[in-house]
């Protein structure tokens, strides 16, 4: 009786799971809209880095459109890696990072500058940057100013696509199993 009672359930659960695709199996695509610019690599299809926009999401595959205007049908477990530019937005400057480098640099560079070729204020052995002398200080903050200036103008040259990751779910394995006692049970394998 209890292995009937378990094959009866094990049929119900693989006819409901044949019936009604998964939402874990489908990417999260809720804030991705149509046209959108994706990167898609996919090495088991010789996509490396193909660059399409977004049509639509299936339970087990998503749809883009590539340059030559054809639709392609890409199943998930063949996505290594899947990127997408929200609103196609261009190419941005990055000159804030840049200032931060170049001013940190600067900053350095100006304090070794302060130093006068002694060993004395912050580059000291065990010194701290609170025992830097007032010429270490003074040359450090032209170094900074001078720092962020270059930085933040070599970072606006540098342009930036703003590519963001979509994570995607692979869909759950299921398999039926034996166990020691020989009742039937269904097993479901999840991979990360």
């Amino acid at each position: 009786m209890r292995r009937l009672l378990a094959l009866t359930m094990l049929a119900g659960a693989a006819s409901l799971a044949a019936q009604e695709p998964s939402a874990a199996v489908t990417p999260d695509t809720s804030w991705i809209a149509p046209g959108d610019a994706v990167r898609i690599t996919a090495d088991s299809l010789g996509l490396k880095d193909w660059h399409g926009h977004y049509v639509a999401a299936l339970p087990d595959s998503v749809v883009v459109r590539g340059a030559d205007g054809a639709e392609r049908r890409i199943p998930l477990w063949q996505i290594n890696e899947f990127l997408v530019n929200h609103g196609n937005r261009p190419p941005q400057g990055q000159a804030g990072m840049g200032a931060v480098i170049g001013g940190l640099a600067g900053a350095g560079i100006g304090v070794l500058v302060g130093t006068h070729g002694d060993n004395s204020g912050c580059v000291a052995e065990g010194a701290t940057i609170l025992d830097c002398t007032s010429d270490q200080y003074k040359d450090g903050a032209i170094g900074l100013g001078i720092g962020l200036l270059v930085g933040a103008g070599v970072g606006a040259l540098i342009r930036i696509t703003p590519w963001q990751y979509v994570p995607i779910i692979p869909p759950p394995e299921v398999a039926t199993r034996l166990t020691p006692r020989g009742d039937p049970a269904l097993v479901l394998a999840f991979r990360f």
